[in-house]
């Protein structure tokens, strides 16, 4: 880390203890996630079905994604479920997309963020976080 990411951590960390170096996870919590596939039709029938993984919800998601590629909350979503899967590539192309879809999702400038941070790129974490800031402040 360069001495600007260890002053800005020095600040975050009295205020957001939990944004330590350890193990970023997405802000995003991994049972809105589940709740939030199960309302996505299943790939395999007409029906509505219920998440059980990860991965099923990716799939989901991927589904929703064909069938409505301009849906910036089913990219912020399969983008959150990657990165609780460690998927980091992926989470930042998804997330990427739904704030190309959406650019006033503050949400979704966190959870790249978390992503960007993941990948050890500390200035694009940064400038989301700030983005994110920004858009909740506003």
């Amino acid at each position: 880390m360069t001495h600007a990411n260890w002053i800005l951590w020095a600040w975050l960390v009295p205020i957001f203890p939990f944004a330590t170096p350890a193990a970023p996870r997405s802000p995003i919590k991994e049972q809105e996630i589940l709740s939030r596939a199960a309302n996505v039709e299943a790939p395999h029938r007409g029906e509505f079905g219920i998440a059980t993984s990860r991965e099923t919800v990716i799939s989901q998601f991927t589904v929703e994604i064909a069938r409505n590629p301009t849906n910036s909350t089913a990219y912020e979503y399969r983008g959150c479920a990657y990165l609780m899967n460690g998927d980091t590539r992926e989470a930042i192309a998804d997330l990427t997309k739904a704030i190309d879809l959406n650019p006033t999702n503050a949400r979704a400038y966190l959870n790249r963020a978390s992503a960007q941070y993941a990948t050890g790129a500390f200035t694009k974490a940064i400038e989301d976080a700030t983005e994110c800031l920004r858009l909740t402040c506003a």
